[in-house]
């Protein structure tokens, strides 16, 4: 890995703004979980505060990219993440006055920092590749994975020990200070200015961006199989992930609770691997081919778990050890690939994208992604009631195989480009 990434001031001040912000979220939507159960005795309850938070996304979304490409991406970083960190401060200061948090007071806060996100996420996407070299944007990715998934790591052990002996108060005084220490780190980062940010916005001018960045999409082979891969991954492999491995562990093989606590912290530990591989790769093969191998490889070993989960292989053992070390051996593979996945697919939107457009690519990708994955969920779930879980697997199986063969298809043959009038103006 390349540290020298590390020592340009600029990058380092981003990661570590991204790494306060996350270790701080992730505390806060782990420590919120258990105080729903502990509010109102349904888990339920929170996933379903969560779930509404998918929907301004879903609205916003693919215009929150005009935003970031139109403004100043330096100052909406610095003040998303202020607003990040007042809002939760203010209900902070609620919780004080009332000792405690209604649920409807959490459904607010919920909603109000997922409306905050909507506008950062583009922004932070648009900002890595403005102050880090096209050629060092693999490593850069990776780096920047690999601290996010240290810090889901440990938010959840310091999370659980501080609300234990706290309470929720000093975790949302903390998520609050993570912000604006995020945002006051960011204060000293120099991002090039982007193209229209001197411009005068207007409401014409606001879709004809939005306009600009579809036709973009639309005309750009590689963004486009980008997306389509994204869509399909997501569509698929998030419940294969999230819900199927669950059924098949807790269900079909019956492992205990400890075991699949045990399998669920080697996945996350086996996921740092991810961002070594993809750099020592990234030296000896073009980007998009590991990308395509990635995901042809991993629907292949998703098949392998077709065979596990069937009667026939579970059959041939007296005892669930061995069905539970073959599932822990693949899951193991698939968290290492998915890892690669996530850090490949943002490195090429960044390479293809030009920036003064990234911001409104980005959203685009990311609101069909948050679209897919929940349509995915919902499909799989009413699945699992009707057909045996193997013959669910071995579905996302080909549905992933069958995405890859089009991914390499898509950006290896010719095909003419629509023609659009692109300029930054």
């Amino acid at each position: 890995m390349n540290v020298k990434l590390l020592k340009q001031k600029n990058f380092l001040l981003l990661v570590l703004g991204g790494f306060v912000s996350v270790l701080g979220s992730d505390m806060q939507n782990f420590i919120l979980s258990l105080y729903v159960l502990s509010l109102t005795g349904s888990g339920t309850k929170f996933a379903s505060v969560l779930a509404i938070g998918i929907v301004p996304k879903i609205i916003l979304g693919p215009f929150a990219g005009v935003f970031a490409d139109r403004f100043d991406r330096k100052k909406m970083m610095v003040g998303l993440d202020l607003l990040s960190g007042i809002t939760v401060g203010v209900f902070a200061l609620i919780y004080s006055v009332n000792d405690g948090l209604s649920l409807s007071y959490i459904y607010v806060l919920v909603i109000l920092l997922s409306l905050i996100s909507i506008f950062f996420s583009p922004v932070d996407m648009a900002i890595l590749p403005s102050i880090v070299r096209k050629e060092d944007l693999t490593e850069a990715n990776s780096i920047n994975f690999g601290i996010a998934r240290i810090a889901s790591l440990i938010a959840p052990m310091i999370g659980a020990a501080l609300y234990g002996v706290f309470g929720l108060f000093i975790i949302l005084i903390i998520n609050s200070t993570s912000f604006i220490l995020a945002g006051i780190s960011e204060i000293f980062i120099a991002v090039p200015k982007n193209a229209k940010s001197d411009n005068k916005f207007t409401v014409k001018n606001f879709f004809s961006d939005f306009s600009e960045g579809f036709r973009f999409v639309l005309s750009s082979k590689i963004i486009r199989s980008v997306i389509l891969l994204g869509i399909f991954l997501n569509f698929a492999g998030t419940p294969m992930i999230g819900l199927i491995n669950t059924y098949i562990l807790k269900q079909v093989i019956k492992v205990s609770d400890m075991q699949l606590g045990l399998l669920e912290s080697i996945m996350m530990v086996a996921m740092f691997t991810a961002p070594f591989i993809c750099n020592y790769l990234s030296k000896k093969m073009k980007v998009i081919n590991i990308l395509y191998l990635d995901n042809l490889i991993m629907g292949f070993i998703i098949l392998s778990i077709a065979l596990i989960s069937s009667p026939l292989y579970i059959n041939l053992f007296n005892s669930n050890f061995a069905p539970f070390v073959s599932m822990g051996i693949t899951c193991l593979l698939i968290s290492i690939l998915c890892g690669i996945n996530n850090i490949l697919l943002g490195t090429i939107l960044q390479q293809e994208t030009p920036n003064f457009m990234m911001g409104r690519v980005s959203s685009v990708l990311g609101t069909l992604l948050v679209i897919a994955t929940p349509l995915g969920q919902m499909v799989f779930g009413v699945l699992l009631d009707k057909i045996p879980v193997y013959i669910c697997v071995a579905i996302v199986s080909t549905i992933i195989i069958a995405s890859s063969i089009m991914f390499k298809n898509l950006t290896s043959s010719p095909s003419k480009k629509l023609e659009i009038a692109i300029t930054e103006e």
